[in-house]
């Protein structure tokens, strides 16, 4: 039963980790978006140093991180 329950959570990431790649390409094509984007997320980020970080700010963190690791792959 938990192999079954692993195998569908890892399946759902994929999912979302492929269709998070598609809309990042999507956006990529238009700088102004992307920039925008980008900045976003950096600015998330930046604004939790030295603070523990929120459930929301802890994912904007693992977006970016997934975002430049898309990039960079």
């Amino acid at each position: 039963m938990r192999i079954k329950v692993l195998a569908a959570r890892e399946a759902a990431i994929q999912e979302i980790v492929a269709e998070a790649k598609t809309k990042l390409r999507e956006v990529s094509k238009n700088p102004t978006t992307y920039k925008k984007l980008l900045t976003d997320l950096l600015v998330q980020v930046r604004g939790t140093a030295g603070k523990p970080m929120s459930p929301m700010s802890l994912m904007g963190w693992k977006m970016a991180k997934l975002f430049r690791l898309m990039l960079f792959a």
